[in-house]
């Protein structure tokens, strides 16, 4: 059975920290240190909300198996940015390469491309930045080639920005134009 695709709620949020906080203590894929609490995820949501932009969740069996969502980029301190948003993804690692995340994708991209809110703001440019895990597939360009199916091109290598357990990290920024 698919996992059903809806719209995140507050109550999903305990299940969606558990989902950053296996990353966060496990992998380099987030270059949080530090678990986070509820609290501290309800700011992202609520700014979310307060930009009228996308978050999902994919749940299964009552039980949320990965999210995402879009936020205005650099906002809302610097509104040259309005028409950019920079995307976050993260799966339950039992749901990684089951097709999830995918749908995922193709629910966030196409709600930015056809904003189902009035007051939307209309989202020319998408981001995502992400960490250069050379232990990951493809030497760590796994994850930016599979954002290439959403059309997605690296712009940017950033060298040794990061550092998380013991060793410096890259992070790669990938974009995506929405303009047809």
């Amino acid at each position: 059975m698919d996992p059903l695709l809806r719209d995140a709620t507050k109550d999903d949020l305990p299940q969606i920290v558990d989902i950053m906080n296996y990353y966060i203590k496990n992998t380099t894929i987030s270059l949080r240190t530090e678990v986070i609490q509820v609290p501290t995820y309800v700011g992202t949501f609520d700014a979310v909300r307060e930009q009228r932009l996308p978050f999902f969740v994919a749940e299964k069996g009552g039980k949320v198996v990965g999210f995402t969502y879009a936020m205005g980029f650099r906002m809302p301190a610097y509104q040259g940015y309005c028409h950019t948003a920079e995307i976050t993804i993260y799966l339950h690692p039992k749901y990684q390469n089951r097709g999830v995340g995918s749908k995922l994708m193709n629910a966030l991209m196409d709600a930015l491309k056809h904003p189902r809110k009035p007051d939307a703001p209309t989202i020319k440019q998408v981001l995502s930045i992400m960490t250069l895990n050379e232990d990951g597939p493809g030497k760590g360009y796994g994850l930016r080639d599979w954002y290439g199916r959403w059309g997605f091109i690296q712009v940017g290598h950033l060298k040794k920005v990061g550092f998380k357990q013991e060793k410096w990290l890259d992070v790669l920024i990938t974009q995506a134009s929405l303009e047809e």
